[in-house]
């Protein structure tokens, strides 16, 4: 009995649709290991306080970028491969209350960052201020002018 190429393509495509299936179905919450060419591996970051510690200090800045470079890793993926403590830093992450959207606003709400900032909005607005004062000064200098000839 012969078979076609395409009976084996066709069931081929349904076994991937059936694995396909059975695969997302799976939650999964293990850990994992990732072994790279030379054998060493990389485990991935502890993400279970990730809600709970990302706005203090006791989370390091090489940590927190090492979180968002093995989340947008994992998210390039589908979710259903991703544990429920990696979905929950994935959002919040996302659209979580860190950063301008926390409690206490944004960073700049220091009081320094504030005095910086008008003192420089202050310099801009007299700059324009005087250009407007030497634009009318020019104005009427030009007139004078234009009387003369």
């Amino acid at each position: 009995m012969l078979v076609s190429r395409f009976q084996v393509g066709v069931g081929l495509f349904r076994l991937n649709e059936i694995l396909k299936r059975s695969i997302s179905n799976v939650n999964i919450t293990s850990k994992y290991e990732y072994p790279d060419e030379l054998g060493t591996e990389y485990t991935p970051p502890d993400l279970s306080q990730v809600t709970k510690q990302w706005n203090t200090k006791t989370m390091s800045p090489l940590l927190k970028e090492e979180i968002k470079e093995y989340l947008v890793w994992k998210m390039e993926d589908d979710w259903k491969t991703m544990t429920n403590d990696e979905t929950k830093a994935a959002y919040y992450l996302s659209f979580g209350s860190w950063g301008p959207r926390g409690k206490g606003g944004s960073e700049g709400s220091d009081p320094i960052f504030i005095l910086l900032k008008s003192t420089y909005s202050l310099l801009i607005f007299a700059g324009l201020g005087v250009s407007l004062v030497n634009f009318k000064r020019d104005k009427s200098l030009l007139k004078d002018l234009e009387t003369l000839k």
